[in-house]
């Protein structure tokens, strides 16, 4: 069986990152990652992930939409790098294959887990907004901008 270590590896050492923070700051190319992940979904795929898919997807759109402000840059990149690489058919193991989800369900569960604190804290944000919709009112969309 391959650890686990060895598609994390093949990760880092991929052109994710850099494909990631190339097309940051092109709202409409990160738009199209979301949707394609989204209707990938809905066709059945990645059910064992499916629930840190979608909080990756919304946190990104969030953030991208200009409602989520208390980010930084260093853990959107890692997100749209990780679902980047979900929807390329160009990862380690072609998901036609048997275990084709194999490096998927491993990159965004170590993705997930690296991000982990500012996912909580997106998490809390969103809870908020939606135990309290009067608060949604005030939230100002600003124009995204990446923070250093």
């Amino acid at each position: 069986m391959i650890e686990m270590s060895f598609f994390v590896n093949r990760f880092l050492k991929g052109k994710w990152f850099a494909k990631s923070n190339s097309i940051l700051s092109n709202k409409n190319k990160v738009l199209l990652v979301i949707a394609t992940l989204r209707n990938y979904m809905k066709a059945g795929g990645l059910k064992k992930v499916r629930k840190d898919l979608v909080l990756l997807t919304d946190y990104v759109s969030d953030i991208i939409h200009g409602r989520y402000h208390e980010y930084n840059k260093s853990s959107i990149i890692l997100a749209l790098a990780g679902l980047i690489y979900v929807v390329s058919p160009l990862d380690v193991i072609p998901d036609f294959l048997p275990l084709g989800f194999l490096d998927d369900i491993t990159i965004i569960t170590w993705a997930i887990a690296k991000i982990a604190g500012e996912l909580t804290k997106y998490s809390q944000w969103k809870s908020t907004l939606i135990t309290h919709p009067s608060k949604s009112d005030d939230i100002e969309e600003v124009p995204y901008e990446i923070i250093d």
